[in-house]
């Protein structure tokens, strides 16, 4: 039998084998017969490992984008059974509210599955299993096999993360750690600590922890193989002082001809033997054995050895070089050991683009050689005199020998194909300065010259577009700036310890309250306590046949069984089968605003504008997002804490945002409360150019600022339109990412949030109360897209204020305490301001719920603003305020001039045309006004063309030389 294992001859040959050893040609096709049914049988195997690996993948995915979009604002929604989920397609209200409330992208079964995941096993590192699954299907796709060592690691990681979470769960044990989330640790790392804390103290448990993370990493990592000490030194061998001082050395005693030349010379190396220049000479690899010589094709190989004793044998010089790269480059390549790194030096204009060309793929790709011609028989071609191995595939060298030239010599390497590498010692070249170190690469004409096109391309576009002035219509610019920023620290504000009511207290009036109810025949069973920061809720469910409403009739009943100031009475409690009634703490606790922002769910948040609020009747933090209500109403009797919540509201802000992300318009008429805020002018201000006062105050300029925010919001659409983008999220998205690529109209930048906080609507609307109402409703009903969001506080909540069409643009609502019940119907529509406490009690009724939710306001002292005033302010803001667009511009341009400017302009006109001067002093003499007044109608005269501009001490110009001309122009 032939054994001839040629590619041509092996099926034939075979089949020969088979014919002699098997005469009956029957039984061979038979056995042939019996082979397919195994191959189909591996392709059945194939394909539904292929097909299991597809679902790994989606399941794993899925299970990524629900464990990384957990909130712990889901943790109450997801507090239901498996089975409750498949209530979804019976419409459950209660399921369906969870639903329509639920965060996480994948909606209720997200939030349930990362809840469990997350809090019941090991916290936020349960993260990394879904991408270990992601990895083991991608392995079984490809090759349908997982590898032991990803496997390996897979184990390895999980036995880390229980750990970490072990020793984080530990450090839960001791005070200052105390409030870490149940999320860093899960159930599972609080087991341990809890079983060991009993055992041997926390102490104990802390220290095991410690021992069993130290046993790990001593196992897993390579400090096993190399001992503590060695770890240690190498750890410390960056920061040894002495080695530290002798590079110092090194580098100072460098002559300064040397730093020179090094500025402007190009330079190669290889690594890491150094060699005299004269022990040097070329040898090209070569192999007499039979059968192992490698034949090429237009290409050769050349490297530099030893031709004298300096050389080892097993030395070889291993060509290094950036060369253009392509698909078959990419493929097969020379993975060194040591890099020669080139650049080219050039003095024309030409040059210099070749230089940013081989600079461009100098970036990409190190050495990569190829020889798609190399015809060899066998894989491994072994040269013993030089121990070299060359692959088809893949050329191996052993350590390269280090060749530094000297400083008269010149070192280049050039290549007249990407195939052919040559790599010599040349000698002095005449005409050339000195250290000069060249690169020929002579490259296919068809890539340096496509490359270079498209680099005079760029050049030309770069140029072309930098002498082009666009325009943005908004004042944008002075964002462009980088400052150096920091958000105020959590140590600025006052601790405050919170004191809840004590059990006596409670049980005390479970009881009363159960007797009372009995007296007036009405059973109660189930009777839970909800204790909060000032009021305590008593839950309980009514016997069988007794009507909600008879509860709510007893309020009064009630409040004087138990003695309290006022109680407040749910029938019944949303989502539940309960009635709460709402009782007052004899001693209630002060909710400070450092616990609410140093909190979980507000430091977690990722709302674009959160807002802290407040906590719950239960005591839990409460952050709500200004762009999902998008505007707030606030209305509350003097005392009753709006000015409080109104700072609390603008710091919650602060301490989230960056200055280039947002700002504010503060009208504040009762000009004390927010007077403090005029030290964030240049940081987080917007201002009109048509008043001059940064907080504003008078209600002529809330007027004016209100209408120039209107300009902002108008301008903001066009510039969305131009864009073709719906909302300001959207269109920073896509500036952010490069994707709106300025044209002729506009020159797209990242806008800011503005909100708009107005402390008194009583006082504007009782001076102007159209011109106050307009801009405020246009605002309310279009800015939402444009991100301006309003903030309209009053004292007076009663209908001429609060007006319809108002009310109806704005559906977040907080009410404090109110003396009546008609101003509790007017904000909330519906009764209950009317019973609250005072002193930051309130409802806040969120924009997609009909009921209020009940909340203490938390406090925050004017110190405490004035701290984070200062803090802020100190800092270097932009080189100006953000400027509104000018409403006077608006008016002139359009011819409507008299629609904007004060009462007394027509006077003060014929006055100024008559004295023939113009002045602010003069106005306040002639007419009785106050300064800032007479300088607003002064600005407004120059903007109607009827004065000239401010030229320094000298007065002002007047334009017009009769009354006559006057009219002509109004």
């Amino acid at each position: 039998m032939n054994k001839n294992y040629n590619d041509d001859n092996v099926i034939i040959n075979h089949k020969e084998h088979f014919e002699d050893n098997n005469p009956n040609q029957e039984t061979n096709d038979s056995q042939a017969e019996q082979v397919k049914p195994a191959e189909k049988f591996y392709f059945n195997i194939k394909f539904q490992t292929k097909v299991f690996a597809i679902l790994l993948m989606c399941f794993s995915a899925l299970l990524f984008i629900a464990l990384i979009s957990y909130t712990p604002q889901d943790e109450a929604n997801a507090q239901i059974s498996f089975f409750d989920l498949f209530s979804m397609f019976s419409d459950d209200p209660v399921i369906k509210f969870k639903f329509d409330t639920t965060q996480n992208l994948l909606g209720l079964l997200g939030a349930y599955i990362s809840n469990f995941l997350i809090n019941r096993t090991i916290g936020y590192l349960i993260i990394g299993v879904p991408i270990f699954l992601l990895i083991w299907a991608w392995n079984l796709y490809k090759t349908g096999e997982i590898p032991e060592k990803i496997i390996t690691n897979t184990n390895i990681y999980i036995i880390f993360s229980i750990a970490i979470s072990f020793f984080i769960a530990t450090l839960t044990l001791f005070s200052p750690f105390a409030d870490i989330p149940k999320e860093f640790y899960g159930t599972i790392g609080l087991f341990i600590p809890s079983m060991f804390a009993k055992i041997f103290s926390p102490i104990g448990a802390l220290v095991f922890s410690l021992l069993f993370l130290a046993l790990l990493i001593y196992k897993f990592t390579s400090i096993k193989k190399i001992g503590v000490k060695q770890t240690f030194k190498n750890i410390i061998k960056p920061f040894n002082i002495k080695v530290l001082i002798a590079k110092l050395n090194d580098s100072l005693n460098k002559p300064d001809e040397e730093k020179s030349t090094n500025n402007n010379v190009n330079y190669a190396t290889v690594t890491p033997n150094v060699i005299p220049k004269e022990n040097v000479s070329k040898k090209t690899i070569s192999n007499d054995k039979q059968q192992n010589e490698i034949n090429t094709k237009n290409s050769t190989i050349e490297i530099t050895t030893l031709d004298n004793d300096f050389a080892e044998p097993s030395k070889e010089v291993q060509p290094v070089i950036n060369i253009f790269d392509s698909q078959e480059v990419e493929n097969n390549f020379i993975n060194p050991t040591n890099t020669i790194a080139t650049k080219l030096q050039n003095k024309n204009s030409n040059l210099n683009i070749e230089d940013e060309l081989l600079e461009k793929f100098r970036n990409k790709t190190q050495i990569k050689i190829v020889d798609e011609t190399l015809n060899t028989q066998d894989n491994n071609i072994v040269n013993d005199d030089e121990n070299i191995n060359i692959a088809a595939d893949n050329i191996k060298l052993s350590e390269p020998t280090k060749y530094i030239p000297e400083a008269s010599n010149n070192f280049s390497i050039k290549s007249n194909s990407p195939l052919d590498v040559e790599l010599a010692s040349l000698t002095e070249n005449e005409g050339k300065p000195k250290d000069q170190l060249t690169l020929d690469v002579d490259t296919p004409a068809m890539y340096a010259k496509e490359e270079i096109r498209k680099i005079e391309q760029e050049k030309i576009t770069i140029n072309s577009s930098g002498n082009k002035e666009l325009k943005n219509p908004l004042s944008v610019a002075s964002l462009e700036e980088n400052i150096k920023y920091s958000s105020p620290q959590i140590e600025l504000l006052d601790k405050g310890d919170e004191v809840f009511a004590d059990e006596d207290e409670l049980k005390r009036n479970g009881q009363i309250l159960q007797e009372k109810l009995k007296t007036f025949n009405i059973e109660i069973s189930n009777l839970a306590v909800t204790r909060g920061p000032v009021v305590t809720q008593y839950e309980f469910e009514l016997a069988d046949g007794i009507k909600v409403s008879r509860v709510e009739g007893l309020a009064d009943d009630l409040t004087m069984a138990l003695k309290a100031k006022s109680i407040r009475i749910l029938a019944p409690v949303p989502e539940k089968g309960t009635v709460g009634v709402q009782i007052p703490n004899s001693k209630p606790s002060i909710v400070r605003f450092r616990s609410v922002v140093s909190s979980e769910q507000f430091a977690n948040s990722h709302f674009e504008l959160p807002l802290a609020l407040g906590k719950t009747v239960s005591g839990k933090p409460f952050v709500a997002d200004l762009t999902r209500m998008p505007h707030l109403l606030i209305a509350g009797s003097t005392g009753s804490g709006k000015s409080v919540g109104i700072n609390t509201i603008i710091n919650s802000l602060l301490y989230k945002k960056h200055p280039r992300q947002l700002k504010f318009i503060i009208i504040d008429p009762k000009k004390v409360e927010l007077q403090q805020y005029s030290r964030l002018a240049n940081h987080f201000l917007a201002i009109s150019p048509d008043i001059e006062s940064d907080i504003v105050t008078e209600p002529q300029d809330a007027v004016t600022v209100l209408k120039a925010a209107v300009l902002e919001m108008e301008k903001r659409l066009e510039i969305f339109a131009n864009a073709g983008q719906k909302n300001i999220k959207e269109y920073n998205l896509k500036v952010r990412e490069g994707k709106l690529k300025n044209n002729t109209d506009y020159d797209h930048r990242e806008l800011p949030y503005i909100v708009v906080i107005i402390d008194e609507l009583a006082d504007l609307m009782l001076t102007g109360k159209k011109e106050i109402e307009t801009p405020i409703v246009r605002l309310a009903q279009m800015a939402r897209a444009t991100g301006i969001h309003l903030i309209v506080a009053t004292q007076r909540p009663s209908v001429d204020v609060i007006t319809g069409i108002i009310k109806a643009n704005f559906p977040a609502r907080i009410a404090y305490l109110v003396a009546q019940k008609v101003d509790s119907r007017t904000i909330l529509d519906g009764s209950g301001a009317e019973t609250l406490l005072g002193n930051g009690d309130m409802l806040f009724l969120p924009s997609n719920q009909p009921n209020p939710l009940r909340l203490q306001n938390p406090f925050l002292s004017t110190d405490e603003v004035d701290k984070i005033c200062n803090f802020i302010g100190n800092q270097t803001g932009y080189s100006e305020p953000y400027m509104l667009p000018s409403t006077f511009e608006e008016a002139t341009e359009s011819g409507l001039v008299l629609a904007d400017v004060d009462e007394l302009f027509r006077k003060a006109a014929e006055i100024v045309i008559e004295q023939q001067q113009a002045s602010g002093s003069m106005l306040q003499t002639f007419l009785k006004i106050g300064h800032q007044r007479a300088k607003r109608i002064i600005l407004q005269l120059e903007n109607a063309k009827i004065v000239g501009k401010e030229q320094g001490s000298k007065p002002r110009e007047v334009l017009l030389d009769s009354v006559a001309d006057l009219e002509k122009i109004l």
